[in-house]
Formats: C-alpha cells, structure tokens, sequence
C-alpha cells in the first residue's frame, strides 16, 4: 500500500510539473523572441535561448523614453486609484445586498443584473462623459466609468454571503452600529474575496487601451498598453510602405517588426507578473467562493 501511495505521488508531481512547465514555456519563448534578431526569428523560429542576441526591438519601444515614462505613471495612477476605489464602493455597496432583512434587496440585485446583460451602447456613453460629465481627456475617464461592475460586485457579495450571520447578530447584541460591522467585521474576513476582484480590476485597469483611443488626445495621458500599440501600428506601417515603395535594407531594418511584438509584450506584463504573487495566495479561495455562493 506504501509503494503504491508512494508511486500515485511520483505520478501527481510529474503531472503538475508537466502543467507548469506548459505554463513557463510559453513565456519563456515570449522572453527569448524579444531577444532574438528579427531576421533569425523569421529563419529559425522560436527557442527557449535567443539564437541571435539582440535588443533592437527593446530601442524600438524605448525609442521615445519620455513618453514610455508618461505612460507608465499614467498607466500606474489610474490602475492604483481606480482599483482601490472601485473595491471600497462595492464593498459598501455588497454589503446590503449580502443582508436579508435589506428591503430594496431583490430591486437593486435585479437593477445590477440588468446592467450586466444590458449597456446603453457606446454613442450613448460617449456623450455622457464628453458632453455632461467633461471626463474626456483627463485621467478620471479611466477611473470613475468602471467602478462598479456587476461581476465583481456579485463576487464581494457571494463572499459577503459566507460569512456566518451569526457574528453579524453577535455584533448587534454588543451594541456595534452597521459601519462598525461592515468595516471591522464583514470586510476584515472577506480580504480573500476583496484580493480577488482587486487584482481582477487592476488586471483590467493596467490593460485598457480602448478608453484611451477615443477620449484622450493629450499625449501624456496615453495609457501604457494604448502607447505600445502605437508604436506597433506605426512600425507595420512604416515596413508596408517600404515594401510597397520598393525600398530595401536600410528601412526594414530599422524597424523591426516580429520580435517588436514580443518585446512589447514583455513590457507590458512585467509589472502584472510582479503584482501577481501578492494575490495569489488569496486568489483561488476568493474565486471558489465566488463560485460556489450565488
């Protein structure tokens, strides 16, 4: 029995290695690419060790670094801002729709489910927050559109919802008003679920580019991921039109194109890697319960 339980675990272990090698290969190569001569990557394709060492694509995106460095802070501001705000509002807002004596109840949760299925569409949203709430060009589109979204909001109230009654009833018989409860109480024992959806809504904040190609027009409050799609669409334009003038050498060179698209990839996911491990050991508890609770 002890060979056998023995052999099931070697057999557990290398499955879990094989996953997680499947999930570190993948980067591993994005990393290797970014480092590899263009021309080589077109011959040779893709290995875990660059072929050719080079860090053209690296010039290409730092080209500009003033603005690489606006973009980044913008990008940083608005995703620190922006999730730390929309946590605390749904928190607050969760709270009620987690408790069964709260009479608008069934109303509100059937008002945010709506929003969920259902969006005014873009024209609409648009004159909103240009005409009426003058957000365009300023670094509050970013933050206040999306505080509240009907997901995570339903996510912090299933974990909300986990939380025993009876330490709310507990609380009420010592005298604690419901601010002391949701604050020092409810909160404190759903961080799981809050870590969750913060790293949820940061995850979303730090890749939003769309926001950003409609509403903003100062170049220093491109956001990151809009900025590196910039340089992106201008370096395929600028090869299409060297291909089409007939011009060779000296201009595809200079503007690399395959490994640009890794190396931007790197740029951009780094701080979201570095992030990561903060969240992880609250992130697979705070999805099951959100899972589980409805």
């Amino acid at each position: 029995m002890r060979k056998k339980g023995k052999t099931g675990q070697i057999v557990l272990n290398m499955i879990f290695i094989a996953i997680a090698i499947a999930y570190i290969a993948p980067l591993m190569l994005v990393i290797s690419a970014s480092f590899t001569e263009e021309k080589v990557l077109a011959m040779s394709g893709f290995s875990l060790l660059p072929r050719a060492f080079s860090l053209e694509a690296y010039e290409a995106v730092f080209r500009n670094p003033a603005q690489l460095l606006w973009s980044y802070g913008t990008t940083i501001v608005y995703s620190v801002i922006g999730t730390g705000l929309s946590v605390l509002v749904m928190a607050l807002m969760a709270y009620p729709l987690a408790r069964s004596n709260f009479k608008l109840r069934k109303i509100i949760n059937f008002y945010v489910l709506f929003t969920m299925l259902f969006n005014g569409g873009l024209v609409p949203s648009y004159l909103i927050y240009t005409r009426y709430l003058h957000l365009d060009d300023t670094i509050w589109i970013y933050i206040l559109p999306g505080v509240v979204t009907a997901y995570n909001l339903f996510v912090m109230k299933a974990g909300y919802m986990s939380i025993p009654t009876e330490l709310i009833e507990a609380g009420k018989v010592d005298g604690a008003s419901e601010f002391y409860i949701c604050f020092r109480i409810m909160m404190p024992l759903a961080k799981a679920t809050m870590a969750t959806v913060a790293f949820l809504i940061l995850v979303s904040k730090w890749n939003e580019w769309y926001t950003a190609s409609i509403y903003i027009e100062n170049p220093k409050l491109y956001s990151l991921q809009y900025l590196l799609q910039k340089i992106l669409n201008e370096a395929q334009f600028l090869k299409q039109l060297s291909n089409e003038a007939g011009i060779v050498a000296n201009v595809q060179d200079a503007v690399p194109l395959e490994n640009l698209k890794y190396a931007m990839a790197v740029v951009a996911a780094g701080p979201m890697l570095v992030a990561f491990p903060f969240f992880q050991k609250y992130f697979v508890k705070g999805m099951t319960i959100g899972a589980v609770k409805g």
